[in-house]
């Protein structure tokens, strides 16, 4: 079978409205079935800066396998092992990071992607 890939990305730069998570992530459907995840990988980070000062930060990337029976199972990105997992119903990649407080500008530049197989 051909190898298809998940890939998420964020590129804003803003003021932060609140102390808030901001989320990006992309949903594959697969109908429970058996998937040989090769790899999921990320790059980018996040900055933010208040008075003078900067801060450089990093965004959380993980999978979550959602299965047929109703469970799920999360995996971490990086991962360099490939892995195969029978009743799967969906893969969601996702970019989550924190910004705040009020005010504070930030900037985030954040890409993640994993390639996965349908066997």
């Amino acid at each position: 079978m051909a190898k298809e890939w998940l890939n998420v990305f964020i590129d804003q730069a803003g003021a932060s409205q609140a102390t808030q998570w901001i989320t990006a992530k992309d949903i594959a459907q697969l109908q429970g079935r058996t998937v040989r995840i090769h790899e999921s990988d990320r790059s980018g980070a996040v900055t933010m800066s208040a008075q003078g000062l900067a801060s450089y930060g990093d965004a959380e990337v993980y999978l979550k396998i959602n299965l047929q029976n109703g469970g799920f199972r999360y995996l971490s990105a990086p991962l360099h092992t490939s892995i195969e997992v029978p009743g799967v119903q969906s893969l969601e990649l996702t970019i989550v990071f924190l910004t705040g407080p009020a005010g504070t500008p930030y900037r985030a530049l954040v890409n993640a992607h994993c390639v996965y197989e349908l066997i």
